[in-house]
């Protein structure tokens, strides 16, 4: 098994934790943390490090596909239900008002 991950505290607008280097597909989980206000993250992943498209996680407290979410903007954690084939993926800040310490820590699986 190979294990990846990165954690990014958000200060600004745009900022991410990526992990990077996969060779085969992988299971994704993300914990996001801290307090904030109007603080969005984004799930994204890439094939080919340049073009980055939505990625639908789901809640790991409740494990129900209607839950599945791009984005969340509140705390919790959240996993791939399949391996995910792609080179990259990351959370980013997508809009950004303030916040105390507000991180995203992301670990990857092979």
């Amino acid at each position: 098994m190979i294990a990846r991950r990165a954690q990014q505290i958000f200060t600004a607008l745009n900022q991410a934790a990526t992990v990077e280097g996969f060779q085969r597909p992988v299971h994704l989980l993300v914990h996001l943390f801290g307090t904030w206000t109007s603080l969005t993250a984004t799930f994204e992943a890439t094939t080919d490090n340049v073009n980055w498209f939505p990625v639908a996680l789901v809640p790991v407290a409740t494990q129900v596909d209607a839950g599945l979410a791009t984005t969340s903007s509140a705390v919790g954690a959240f996993q791939t239900k399949i391996p995910l084939a792609c080179s990259a993926f990351r959370v980013r800040c997508s809009t950004f008002v303030s916040g105390t310490n507000p991180t995203a820590s992301v670990r990857a699986a092979s």
